[in-house]
């Protein structure tokens, strides 16, 4: 769900106060006091993808959130299986130069025991 009554309890309980939100023109995000403690941006996209007055873009999320799809696939997308779908998401594209050495540099990180 997408409505307002939806989004904005979670962006108010989930983002840090002080936060500069950058929002596309989403019906939900219009209300002045959505974001409460928030600075809030907009790009409207039916005029360009760039705001050309402080230029915000939304491409970054949007390219984050296309790559998140690709990866996660359909049937695999179980709210039980969430968490553990974006940690590896996350953890691929701050290794993705070296999967393997960011690998064999966890592995050293972890502790463990023979019985």
């Amino acid at each position: 769900n997408r409505d307002a009554e939806t989004l904005l309890p979670i962006i108010n309980d989930h983002v840090a106060e002080g936060s500069i939100i950058l929002t596309d023109g989403w019906a939900a995000y219009s209300s002045p006091e959505s974001f409460l403690s928030h600075e809030h941006k907009t790009v409207n996209h039916s005029i360009g993808l760039i705001n050309e007055e402080d230029e915000t873009h939304t491409n970054t999320i949007e390219g984050t959130n296309n790559g998140l799809k690709i990866f996660i696939r359909p049937g695999n997308r179980v709210k039980e299986w969430i968490d553990e779908h974006l940690h590896e998401f996350i953890w691929r594209r701050n290794h993705a130069a070296d999967l393997w050495g960011g690998f064999l540099s966890a592995l050293k990180d972890v502790e463990y025991t023979f019985e």
